[in-house]
């Protein structure tokens, strides 16, 4: 059900805004965070309701994207006005039923993730005094905790999750292999092997190379000058190496 009409109006923007003393601030705010929970809610029940009725299928604006922005109001209807355009647009993508059995979990849990981490802020923010926390902040984090609940949020949400992993992923696997694949590491090997060389003129320009390194400070011995360039943990060596060899980085 949605929140009575008294706790949507005690915790409107101008109502917040209006707050002089921490009592103030915090009542208003607990009321408005009140609002949104009803409508994340409602919008779990819906999603949960459609999924096994018909699956995720055609229409997630039936889910209540966009009418439940009433008790926000402000930014927020915005927000979900938006958000809703946006996921007609790419309906299609969504009719696909493999789409709903393996994702909507994850965007559901990504929802409630991105929620409990703004809830938190606000919470933290509520226990600060008035001058610590203004009544500007907590509104702004309001409308950041709305829209934390929403398909939009999620799909970035795990988007950014997914390209941090896989940085995360490339920067073990140059961990174990010994494969660094810096701007400064493609020159000097690019500079090192260049199309055109001569065998000896590479050999040559190798050793010139491994020279720079030993004048680094680099135990050079028994180590090929190709190890050293793609060697990770001589990342500085190689930038100094490179910028000898007429690296602009």
């Amino acid at each position: 059900m949605p929140p009575e009409p008294a706790l949507v109006e005690q915790g409107s923007a101008v109502a917040i805004l209006n707050c002089v003393d921490e009592t103030c601030r915090n009542t208003k705010v607990a009321a408005r965070m009140y609002g949104i929970d009803v409508n994340f809610s409602q919008f779990e029940e819906k999603l949960f309701q459609q999924m096994r009725e018909a699956g995720f299928s055609t229409d997630v604006l039936t889910l209540g994207v966009t009418s439940a922005g009433a008790a926000s109001g402000g930014a927020a209807a915005s927000v979900l006005s938006a958000i809703g355009a946006g996921i007609t647009g790419s309906r299609a993508a969504f009719e696909k039923e493999v789409l709903g059995d393996k994702t909507l979990p994850a965007i559901h849990s990504s929802m409630r993730a991105n929620r409990a981490h703004v809830r938190a802020r606000i919470l933290t923010g509520l226990s600060k005094p008035l001058k610590d926390y203004p009544p500007g902040v907590a509104l702004t984090d309001l409308e950041d905790y709305y829209a934390s609940g929403t398909v939009l949020s999620a799909l970035i949400g795990i988007t950014e999750r997914a390209a941090t992993a896989a940085h995360e992923a490339e920067q073990q696997l140059v961990n174990i292999t010994g494969f660094a694949s810096t701007d400064a590491a493609n020159f000097l090997y690019g500079y090192a092997v260049a199309d055109g060389l001569s065998d000896a003129e590479k050999r040559d320009r190798l050793n010139r190379i491994a020279a720079q390194y030993k004048a680094q400070g680099v135990d050079t011995r028994g180590i090929a000058a190709i190890s050293l360039i793609r060697n990770p943990a001589l990342a500085s060596q190689t930038a100094a190496v490179a910028r000898g060899f007429g690296w602009k980085g």
